[in-house]
């Protein structure tokens, strides 16, 4: 992982290796100096964003900020699993947006302690990042604002238009059983919208907010509708800007913000959006750490299992390049991924009852070989010893036979992983 942003370049500078580390020095005030010097550089630089090799854009909700998203480090560690598990099979980088400079900023507009605390969280999920090994697969953008304030100062807001027709039809969506909460807490006075197209289900409008959009007078469900898709179409703004300039097609989550998305650029569906959207068996519950570890281990396995998800995605597109991605997504898993690891479950275990009937087999002649020789001649029992040898050799080499043609399978991998699951399990109940 490059060190690109101001909180990396912060963090090697002070040598910070560790949660502790971190809160102590956010805590020294010299040291915290100089991590703002670096953010206020890292803000007045002009964006520098290279095209990258095969990967993915993340949305808003998955990018590490906590525009669409919860803040608090757990929320944000996460992302980065919700991310990884999108990502890990497919690609070779997912940019994200991570430590920003502007959200540093606003925080730091309410006081040192909401700054040290974002900061705090942000260092923490950079830890987990390296901690579960998947450096190599994040790379650090930046991103325009979704500020409706400092939009204008970056981008053309008339190049990212909704049409009438497409705002008309998502008003009439969220206005359909919609749940407003007026909320006066800690975070502050506003309404809390409920509602399933939003990230987790709801959807928080300040009443600060509301004065910056300077909405017309019109009935409060109305314009909490039009703040809240104002919200999400910035989001989307700024994911799509970012994304036509490094080449790279956005994963999201959200179904608000996949609909924007597609209302403000439609396009063919990709490779990479079908991708995104596999729901593949026995990864489910892996750890990102042990998933990262089996890819390494079984990197010959990984390398086919790739292969074959790219070749029959490629498929899927000739004959169906304008359909649904999740809908391909599991025509492919269906297609491939079933009835490979359904035949890899059948010739293991035909292979493993094979050996064991042949096993017992040998025993019972080897058995006998000894009540012979007991009995009498040594040659009867000589040439059954040899023939139950003979047996147990065959037995090992058909199950070999077996085994490779196992290995051999595209889906061997996925097989790897359910074994290593199953292997857990079984240490988790003898615990």
């Amino acid at each position: 992982m490059a060190l690109t942003t101001w909180l990396h370049s912060w963090i090697e500078a002070e040598e910070i290796h560790n949660a502790d580390q971190l809160d102590r020095s956010i805590k020294d005030q010299g040291s915290w100096n100089k991590l703002v010097e670096l953010a206020e550089t890292d803000r007045d630089k002009p964006p520098e964003v290279e095209p990258l090799r095969r990967g993915l854009t993340a949305g808003r909700s998955l990018d590490l900020t906590q525009f669409l998203a919860c803040g608090h480090v757990a929320c944000l560690t996460k992302q980065v699993d919700v991310l990884f598990s999108h990502v890990w099979h497919y690609f070779d980088t997912i940019a994200v947006v991570g430590p920003d400079t502007h959200e540093l900023f606003d925080f730091l507009r309410e006081g040192k302690p909401a700054a040290a605390q974002r900061v705090a969280s942000m260092g923490r999920v950079l830890f987990h990042i390296r901690d579960i090994g998947a450096e190599e697969l994040f790379t650090f953008v930046p991103k325009p604002p979704a500020c409706p304030i400092h939009w204008p100062e970056v981008f053309d807001m008339d190049s990212f238009r909704l049409s009438d027709s497409d705002a008309d039809q998502l008003e009439r969506d969220l206005s359909e059983r919609l749940r407003i909460e007026p909320i006066n807490d800690r975070s502050g006075r506003g309404w809390l919208l409920r509602h399933r197209l939003f990230a987790n289900g709801s959807h928080f409008v300040s009443e600060a907010g509301m004065k910056e959009y300077q909405l017309p007078s019109m009935p409060l469900k109305d314009q909490l509708i039009k703040s809240s898709i104002l919200d999400y179409w910035l989001g989307a703004a700024s994911d799509l800007s970012v994304s036509e300039e490094i080449g790279l097609p956005i994963g999201t989550t959200l179904p608000l913000e996949a609909r924007l998305i597609s209302a403000l650029r439609p396009a063919k569906t990709t490779a990479e959006e079908i991708a995104f959207n596999l729901k593949l068996p026995y990864v489910a519950n892996i750890k990102p750490v042990d998933l990262i570890r089996i890819r390494e281990d079984e990197s010959d396995a990984f390398a086919a299992f790739r292969s074959a998800l790219k070749q029959a995605i490629n498929e899927h597109l000739r004959t169906d390049s304008s359909g649904d991605p999740a809908l391909i997504a599991k025509e492919v898993v269906e297609d491939l991924v079933d009835p490979a690891l359904i035949e890899i479950r059948r010739k293991l275990a035909v292979a493993e009852r094979s050996v064991n009937r042949r096993n017992r087999m040998s025993q019972g002649v080897a058995a006998l070989a000894t009540v012979c020789g007991i009995i009498g001649s040594k040659d009867p029992a000589v040439a059954l010893t040899a023939g139950a040898i003979a047996s147990g050799v065959t037995n090992q080499y058909g199950f070999v036979s077996d085994q490779a043609d196992a290995e051999l399978s595209n889906m061997y991998f996925l097989w790897k992983v359910h074994v290593h699951q199953e292997s857990g399990t079984k240490r988790h109940r003898h615990r």
